[in-house]
């Protein structure tokens, strides 16, 4: 934006800390209070969800403290934003639109010139993600700035206090005022076959008291853009009354229609509502026992009262965790150390660089299915899968990525010839000897080193690595199978990515290297990121830092392969041998 003669010009940060000053010469917290409240509180280690209030400029306000104190109360989610409008030239209107701009703190605070009675304040942020409409959030490429000139005007009906005449068209908000001012939550939609359930993250910017309401009309609306070609609901859509509390029991009254539906249809109903509003697994958004009915009656005559745990069936996360690993020999063995029966163990005659079991529920080896690449003697690689017994040759060719399994028994890898050619998805349809090629435009011109699927299906991650950058993207898998699409980085700042797991169906883990400070040669870090790509944190001290692979799955302890090819498991606080080798798997 050009500079206007005889204006001042400052470029300022008011990023975190400058915020957190606000924050701490604010107001108290709100209570939490209201009609419909959560069962439980957060568990113990949460971030807290501390609002904290904004208050209207101070008399005497310099130009970047005006600027400053408009961007604090961005985040007032209780007032139509009436705070932050106080910032503004009398009479001005301004209504917010669009996605919420993420934004990290950005370049330090320069004086340019000085002038009369306007001044131009600069705000450089660096843009670390954004937040749909929809509520979801999706990160932006490391290193995105945003730029914009704050003008100001000594305003004659406000004593000729200094007040904004140009607000931006979006709100900007760091990761610290959505985590006080915005609810976070799980939708939960469905895979293409209404078996099982999807979970979503969305920061809805309510207060407590809003949350259920907000939860549910965010599940009436349906799938996000970016995973809606991958999931379906059972919902009808529409709108519902606000649920009512009484004596601990949650009531929910969806649109009449619901009735009318198959019992299949509104069982899936039930699970999707009852995993959104009453889920020990989510406290924060755990109502208590809800009673779900559709237009005034029960939408399930046999289920008067229900919670999450009436559906397990329809649970992500509750699959097959025992891991398995890859001796010395390439023999695969269990978690306890012990060779699995059948060709690619006990009788030694398929062994599998890096063996990966299909997550079913059931312990018998006999239904067990399993996958992976054997070397030949000629360099050559083949693909085998089947049951954990006896697997079968499916494909012969060269630099397969190790399989991986989703919970429909389909196979999934990439081939990829050499780094200049396009990499080939392929899908083995319950692990049977077809691989259509599966398009993923968005992967075109990338080099994949490793793909793993959702255990539900619907979601597929992959280790993208170009000219000193390896990084985690994630896509959404068509509800045909046929495409994957919407690639997005997970976790843009983590760029020498070695290995990555689908954590549960919510979290990826990711390990990453860094520098060592004190010598030559990296060290390994595992980061834990929500699948949205949210606030990535560092797990201190739970890994080790010569891990080279991991494994991971919903509740079960952290399994790492070392540089020195042991198998460790992180049991009770401390680090557990296991066995000498390599590529541990949980099934998936």
């Amino acid at each position: 934006m050009a500079e206007p003669a005889g204006r001042s010009t400052r470029v300022v940060v008011t990023g975190l800390s400058a915020l957190a000053a606000l924050a701490l010469a604010a107001c108290t917290a709100v209570p939490d209070s209201g009609p419909v409240h959560a069962g439980q509180q957060p568990v113990a280690g949460a971030a807290p969800n501390i609002h904290v209030n904004p208050r209207e400029p101070v008399p005497g306000s310099q130009p970047d403290s005006i600027v400053t104190g408009f961007r604090f109360a961005n985040s007032d989610t209780t007032e139509a934003l009436g705070v932050a409008k106080a910032y503004l030239v009398n009479g001005a209107t301004w209504q917010p639109s669009g996605a919420v701009v993420v934004a990290d703190s950005g370049a330090p605070l320069t004086d340019v010139q000085t002038g009369a009675n306007t001044v131009t304040v600069k705000v450089v942020d660096n843009q670390i993600g954004q937040i749909a409409a929809d509520g979801t959030y999706q990160p932006s490429p490391s290193g995105h700035q945003i730029e914009y000139d704050y003008q100001l005007t000594k305003d004659p009906k406000e004593n000729d206090q200094w007040r904004i005449t140009n607000a931006p068209p979006n709100l900007v908000l760091t990761v610290a005022q959505i985590q006080s001012s915005y609810q976070e939550g799980y939708v939960y939609f469905l895979r293409p076959d209404e078996q099982m359930l999807v979970p979503v993250q969305v920061f809805l910017p309510v207060n407590r008291d809003q949350l259920a309401q907000e939860l549910l009309t965010t599940l009436l609306h349906g799938p996000p853009a970016w995973l809606k070609p991958a999931v379906t609901t059972a919902l009808l859509g529409g709108t519902a009354p606000g649920p009512t509390q009484i004596n601990g029991v949650t009531t929910v009254d969806l649109p009449r229609g619901a009735a009318t539906l198959s019992a299949a249809q509104r069982n899936a109903i039930a699970a999707q509502v009852a995993y959104t509003l009453s889920n020990t697994k989510t406290p924060s958004q755990n109502f208590g026992e809800l009673k779900i009915l559709s237009g005034g009656q029960p939408l399930i005559n046999s289920q008067q009262l229900q919670t999450a745990a009436d559906w397990p069936a329809f649970d992500p996360d509750a699959l097959n965790v025992n891991f398995y690993y890859s001796d010395s020999s390439h023999l695969t063995r269990d978690h306890l150390g012990r060779l699995v029966p059948g060709d690619t163990g006990e009788l030694d005659t398929t062994p599998l660089l890096a063996p990966a079991v299909a997550p079913r529920t059931g312990a018998d080896a006999a239904d067990q299915l399993i996958a992976g690449v054997v070397q030949g003697d000629n360099g050559k690689e083949s693909l085998y899968a089947g049951p954990l017994l006896a697997p079968k040759q499916l494909l012969t060719g060269s630099n397969f990525t190790t399989p991986s399994w989703d919970s429909l028994g389909n196979l999934w890898t990439v081939q990829q010839q050499q780094s200049s050619s396009a990499p080939r998805v392929l899908i083995a349809p319950s692990g049977k000897a077809t691989l259509p090629a599966v398009a993923a435009p968005d992967l075109a011109n990338k080099v994949i080193e490793e793909l793993n699927v959702s255990r539900d299906g619907t979601r597929i991650a992959v280790l993208a690595v170009s000219t000193n950058v390896s990084q985690v993207l994630v896509g959404a898998v068509a509800k045909d199978g046929t495409t994957i699409e919407n690639f997005y980085p997970v976790a843009p700042s983590l760029t020498s990515v070695t290995d990555f797991v689908w954590a549960s169906s919510t979290k990826l883990d990711i390990l990453d290297t860094v520098p060592n400070t004190n010598e030559p040669g990296t060290t390994s870090q595992l980061w834990s990121v929500d699948v949205d790509g949210w606030a990535p944190s560092l797990t201190q001290g739970t890994v080790l830092t010569t891990a080279v692979s991991i494994a991971a799955a919903p509740g079960q302890p952290l399994v790492v392969a070392t540089s020195l090819d042991q198998i460790e498991q992180y049991s009770d606080g401390q680090w557990q041998f296991v066995g000498n080798g390599s590529a541990p798997h949980y099934p998936g």
